[in-house]
């Protein structure tokens, strides 16, 4: 079903993924299967339960993957709570201020 709001987040997600160069077009090797993808799509709500946006991701359907033929390392970058506590600790114990942000598209190899 058409939704405008689907296809801007898609827009939105396409052209994150073209200004941060995470792949280019180039002839398939002979012998060689596309990992095939798919688009999921969110409504994202406030603490109250109320609709705040629509999200939209592009993902590679990981399970069709082999191992040592489409892929040969996984990395998942992830935050621990023991990191966060220091982080924190670290924070008040030095006066500093602490602020939230809320990151629209991250991109773990993107320019910063």
């Amino acid at each position: 079903m058409y939704n405008p709001d689907w296809f801007r987040e898609m827009k939105l997600e396409h052209d994150a993924l073209i200004a941060n160069n995470t792949w280019s077009l180039m002839s398939l090797p002979f012998g060689v299967s596309v990992v095939r993808r798919k688009w999921t799509f969110k409504h994202k709500l406030n603490v109250d339960e109320t609709f705040q946006h629509s999200k939209g991701r592009l993902v590679a359907k990981g399970f069709h993957q082999v191992e040592g033929l489409n892929y040969n390392d996984t990395f998942s970058p992830i935050v621990k709570l023991m990191t966060i506590r220091i982080v924190l600790t670290l924070v008040v114990s030095r006066h500093r201020p602490v602020h939230q942000i809320d990151i629209d598209k991250v991109f773990s190899h993107g320019q910063l």
